[in-house]
């Protein structure tokens, strides 16, 4: 009789603990091996949440970042030290475990195209790019090889590659130029590099017309005889 009562009560426990777990949110904490569990697999039917939170969350897995370390990480092999991440404040990694812009990628991007906002109706004082010869004469396109330091900014070391000085085009376009990281290491943006180009080939055109003009000049005075 004892022992059919003992069942029964188990039974009840677990009864009533199941239905407590349907209308619940179930917080599981594993103590070994301490301070970490290892799960062959974890399943949901519902959201996941990793971290403290008081509201509800707001995505199927929702992580919450506490501390120092990056909110979310994931390595395709066990010592890996390229992985994917977000690291504390937000900025995403892809091969690099320090990014240091809103994205950063130590590699190549494969893409379809990318796009920027150049809406006239977003722009106010806009005007023509003055001097673009003159401060183009400033820059070199060089050819060189990365070295050591350049690990820093995901670059690899050894491999040759084509572009500009950061130094010398922040000099006279400042706009193209965008320090990063701690140290301030230049960076350029060759995108819109571009419209600074395209200014100098018109003024180089226009030169030439100037030119053309001056040549057509002289050569119909020679045939009038003056």
């Amino acid at each position: 009789m004892r022992t059919t009562l003992k069942h029964w009560l188990v039974v009840g426990l677990l009864l009533g603990t199941a239905v407590y777990a349907l209308a619940e949110d179930i917080t599981l904490t594993t103590y070994y091996p301490s301070p970490r569990g290892v799960y062959q697999e974890l399943k949901t039917a519902g959201d996941l949440v990793v971290g403290d939170i008081t509201n509800p969350p707001g995505a199927r897995l929702h992580v919450v970042q506490e501390g120092t370390a990056p909110a979310f990480r994931v390595d395709d092999e066990l010592s890996d030290t390229s992985p994917f991440l977000i690291d504390q404040s937000g900025n995403v990694g892809i091969g690099t475990t320090n990014p240091s812009q809103k994205l950063e990628v130590a590699g190549n991007i494969l893409s379809s195209g990318t796009i920027t906002a150049s809406d006239a109706r977003f722009k106010a004082n806009v005007a023509p790019i003055p001097d673009v010869l003159a401060k183009l004469e400033q820059v070199h396109g060089v050819t060189f090889s990365w070295n050591e330091l350049a690990r820093t900014v995901s670059q690899q070391p050894g491999k040759t590659d084509i572009g500009v000085l950061g130094q010398e085009l922040q000099a006279v376009f400042p706009e193209l130029v965008v320090p990063v990281g701690k140290e301030g290491y230049l960076t350029v943006d060759y995108a819109r590099l571009s419209a600074v180009l395209l200014e100098g080939i018109k003024a180089l055109r226009h030169q030439q017309q100037v030119l053309e003009e001056r040549i057509a000049d002289l050569e119909a005075g020679k045939k009038d005889g003056k």
